[in-house]
């Protein structure tokens, strides 16, 4: 038997777990190795998802009081999109980042919605004071709001259906792929998406209408 072979009979004894495993798409409830800890697979990319959408607001809203010429323009032009993205359609870059450094998935929801609930805080901050607690509620349903949480909703199931199905591959033992949440929030956030922004003019009517006939006297 040769060294190497003695060497693996012997770190295959039972109690010793070989790192054989895939590093990357590693289910964070597996037991196989140590999950990293929360600053490498939590607060990193919270940070990233975060960071990106506090520059892009801040360079466009600087921009946006500039006058009119070029850099103005173009900060615009560069900022504008990418704080849309930031908030509409980072659900797609952040969980994936953190499911691959072993963040749990209550960490990749958190990361997944901590951008439009910080948009759904300002938006709401500043209209608190014209609204009553109840119509602050009704107003959480109006499209732009409830769409982007839908959507959110949509997008976080899908990564982690893409994210599932790469690590399937890897680790068929590991991981679930149509787990029920994950099903859940495909199917719902694409209703809600469908209802909320695709059929906005009707969403609306049927919550202002709902508000009218059960609180306006």
């Amino acid at each position: 038997m040769t060294y190497r072979a003695k060497i693996k009979k012997r770190l295959n004894r039972p109690g010793i777990v070989l790192y054989s495993k895939p590093r990357y798409f590693q289910d964070p409830r597996a037991r196989t190795m140590k999950r990293p800890g929360i600053f490498k697979r939590f607060i990193v990319p919270l940070a990233f998802v975060v960071g990106v959408w506090a520059i892009s607001r801040y360079a466009y809203e600087a921009a946006a009081a500039l006058p009119p010429d070029i850099v103005r323009t173009t900060l615009i032009n560069i900022f504008g999109p990418l704080l849309f993205i930031s908030v509409w359609f980072f659900a797609l870059v952040g969980p994936p980042w953190a499911y691959i450094r072993g963040a749990t998935f209550l960490e990749r929801f958190i990361i997944a919605f901590a951008n439009p609930v910080i948009w759904f805080a300002r938006v709401e901050s500043r209209v608190a004071c014209q609204f009553s607690t109840v119509e602050m509620v009704y107003f959480f349903f109006l499209p732009w709001t409830f769409g982007l949480m839908c959507v959110t909703f949509f997008e976080l199931g899908l990564s982690e259906l893409v994210c599932r199905t790469i690590h399937k591959i890897k680790a068929p033992k590991e991981v679930r792929i149509l787990h029920p949440l994950v099903v859940l929030f495909i199917i719902g956030g694409l209703a809600g998406t469908y209802v909320g922004l695709i059929k906005g003019q009707e969403w609306v009517y049927t919550v202002v209408h709902h508000y009218a006939a059960h609180f306006l006297k």
